[in-house]
């Protein structure tokens, strides 16, 4: 298509067809048949990556541009170009659906290549590569390798980058403690960053000057602070500040020897429930709404000098934008858009016009975008550790190579092949169970909140034997078994994803033994604990609970998955040793059904519900489920249909590990600036309850500076896990390579 040499057609012999690549065209028997570009793309993308399955992703990025595209629409796609092809999928000659995976084009294919010397019409000739003289077949050859060398330029590059280069890795900072957030000016080689020496200690700003490794530090309150920027010309620091809940955006302006001459407090009544993601020249800030404002956030522009504050983005799918940058001309904007849940798409626009130029959806949830100094390309950075670079005139998405362990969060490029990031030590997550201090009377009125004070403040003594989980890596998604005799939890490491269980007062075990590149996001156990479910790379996951000798590089193995690269699913329960309900989502929209572990079968329960858990605790009602804006309702459910319901409470999220059900109530966490807090809403007095009067809330703080809010109720109701947040140590580095 469009990668194709001048002068060169690439044509595809398969069957009774011809496929001209360069033309677009495609022929069934000398006669042209009308093809839709979309599904042009599709067949032609089949073939060039024949005989490899060809995934979600590819088709998304490949045959929409990486426009947001639906499982059914694709579907769709490949049902219709099967069609045109007289081709059958249960029983395929040409294009076959791999279980889990994606499509793959099955037939034989002959290559040919027409240059100007040859017969212009692809229907007028009838050379076939096996009919050539063997010297000019070489040459073909030769030509053809080029040639797909040019077209899948993207894909080339994609796995030769896979591939693990040599790394060179240099210190920048050597503090104690943990630095994050770096931005760097490439105008006065200084660096600012937020650091903090103990996980809940606030942040607080420094600046590394890289001419002379001049250390300085800005903030010297008890307040914290976050996403310091520098201006274009690198003498103005834009950042936030919270202290006792109150937040404001400060600009701090620098003279030469590198002295603040001035301080100006943003008071604008708009800048409220906002944050600084970025700079337009010298005097304007780009902004994003804080996640708790909005279901579909915007990005604003403030200018500096009028005070006026404009929006620029209005995103009418997912939760919106969160995420602005400006390239260094200021020519384009890189905006990152949560599309759906666990969904992203970076979008390029041009300043001065506004023309969308481009949009790609992103594999990833990035929190950095590094423009490079040409003002064509971007890096997008995730802390995960996953990268890709964006170049504009070529629309192309790049992978970069997998970087040395536990380095993320690049913040800026240095030349080829060079980025300053992020380095840390991979241990930020443990377990722990604490006190349910949420526990009391079913009359949460009668809840002695003084002595809970009290015993937070150490006035009165809360003593309670309770397990800590403080392995190497990071621990994650904590379960207790049915009856509270065992803990599992997944730990990501450098090299692995495990799934662990630790029996209490007895053996850490190994149950699981997984790449480390695959993501997790639930974890659940089976009541007699033969199996566990998880959803892995959105994909359901069910595992047999074996114990794993070991696992070391080399060991491990991928997961078990049920369901399809195509399916998008989340929040697992176990409904018994059986079968489990499941959110499949159908058309963009959730629905729960329940899917038997035996063969795979799903049954419709109820539609337009992100999570479920049934519940028989409260007269007329059988289940609680949170809706798509997170509101978590009692219903009382019958033949997939909702026939009685009652509002409990708005919470943060649907997934099953931030809310938990127990006779006293609907647990949930939630986070308010820097602290979580664990919330209960009574299930007592819901009939007295009038229309639109709030539930009996309580809430209790579990600390400051989490990143993490998962959490389980012990069976007993007495305890519960807790996923810890700790404060990894963590440099700023050079990488190249």
């Amino acid at each position: 298509m469009a990668d194709m040499a001048l002068g060169t057609q690439d044509v595809f012999i398969f069957d009774e067809f011809k496929i001209d690549l360069s033309k677009e065209r495609i022929y069934k028997n000398n006669e042209e048949i009308k093809l839709e570009p979309q599904l042009f793309s599709c067949l032609a993308l089949l073939i060039l990556e024949s005989p490899n399955v060809v995934n979600r992703e590819q088709i998304q990025n490949e045959v929409w541009a990486g426009r947001h595209v639906s499982d059914e629409a694709i579907r769709a796609a490949f049902k219709k170009l099967r069609k045109i092809l007289g081709d059958d999928a249960k029983s395929p000659i040409f294009i076959k659906t791999v279980p889990r995976q994606g499509y793959k084009f099955i037939a034989s294919v002959d290559r040919i290549l027409i240059t100007d010397t040859s017969n212009k019409n692809p229907l007028n000739s009838n050379v076939k590569l096996k009919a050539l003289k063997p010297y000019f077949i070489i040459v073909l050859v030769c030509l053809c390798i080029g040639l797909f060398y040019i077209f899948n330029l993207n894909k080339i590059s994609d796995k030769d980058l896979s591939k693990t280069p040599k790394f060179n890795v240099s210190k920048i900072t050597e503090l104690a403690g943990s630095e994050t957030y770096g931005s760097f000016s490439h105008n006065t080689q200084k660096i600012s960053f937020t650091h903090r020496s103990k996980s809940d200690a606030p942040q607080q700003i420094l600046i590394k000057n890289l001419k002379n490794n001049r250390l300085q530090k800005i903030s010297w309150d008890g307040a914290h602070y976050s996403g310091a920027y520098w201006s274009k010309q690198g003498n103005k620091l834009a950042f936030g500040r919270n202290q006792d809940g109150i937040s404001n955006n400060i600009i701090t302006k620098f003279n030469q020897k590198g002295d603040v001459v001035d301080v100006d407090v943003l008071q604008h009544p708009n800048l409220k429930d906002k944050y600084i993601v970025g700079w337009h020249g010298d005097n304007a800030l780009y902004l994003a709404q804080e996640a708790y404002v909005s279901n579909n956030r915007s990005i604003y522009i403030f200018d500096l000098t009028t005070q006026e504050l404009t929006s620029i983005t209005s995103p009418q799918v997912g939760s919106g934008d969160y995420l602005a940058s400006e390239s260094f001309d200021g020519k384009y904007l890189a905006i990152i858009r949560q599309v759906a849940k666990g969904e992203f798409s970076l979008l390029v626009i041009e300043t001065h016009s506004g023309t969308l130029i481009a949009n790609r959806i992103v594999s990833m949830f990035v929190n950095r975008i590094v423009w490079h100094q040409d003002s064509n390309t971007l890096t997008l950075s995730a802390f995960s550790g996953a990268a890709s670079k964006y170049n504009i005139t070529k629309n192309q998405l790049t992978r970069l190579p997998q970087f040395p362990a536990y380095t993320n969060d690049i913040f800026a490029e240095c030349g080829k092949n060079c980025y300053l990031m992020r380095q840390h030590n991979g241990n930020y997550l443990d377990i722990k169970e604490e006190p349910n201090v949420l526990l009391a009377k079913k009359d949460t009125n009668s809840i002695d909140l003084n002595t809970i004070q009290q015993a937070n403040t150490q006035k009165a003594p809360l003593i309670t034997a309770s397990e800590i989980i403080a392995l190497s890596g990071a621990q994650d998604l904590p379960r207790y078994s049915q009856f509270g005799s065992a803990l599992y939890f997944a730990t990501l490491t450098a090299e692995s994803l495990m799934i662990h269980k630790q029996e209490i007062a007895g053996n850490l075990s190994i149950k699981a033994c997984w790449p480390s590149n695959v993501k997790i996001s639930n974890l659940e156990i089976s009541p007699n604990e033969n199996h566990f479910a998880a959803i892995v790379n959105q994909r359901l996951v069910i595992e047999s609970v074996n114990t794993v000798s070991a696992c070391v590089t080399g060991t491990q193995i991928q997961p078990n998955y049920i369901t399809d690269s195509l399916q998008k699913v989340a929040n697992p329960l176990w409904h018994d040793d059986r079968s489990l309900y499941l959110t499949v989502y159908e058309n963009g929209k959730p629905n729960i059904k329940k899917i038997s572990v035996k063969d795979k079968k799903q049954h419709q329960v109820i539609k337009g519900y992100l999570a479920f858990r049934p519940f028989l605790e409260v007269k007329g009602y059988n289940a609680v489920a949170i809706d798509q804006d997170r509101i978590a309702w009692l219903i009382f459910t019958e033949a997939g249909k909702v026939l009685n319901k009652k509002k409990l409470e708005t919470i943060e999220s649907a997934n099953l590990h931030r809310w938990a059900l127990n006779d006293l109530g609907l647990y949930f966490t939630s986070r308010e600036d820097r602290e979580s807090f664990l919330n209960r809403v009574s299930f007592d007095h819901l009939s007295e309850l009038k229309e639109g009067t709030q539930n009996d809330l309580l809430s209790v703080s579990i600390g400051n500076n989490k990143f993490r809010l998962g959490f389980d109720l012990h069976p007993h109701k007495n305890k519960l896990l807790l996923v810890e947040s700790l404060s990894a140590q963590s440099d700023f580095v050079k990488v190249r390579w």
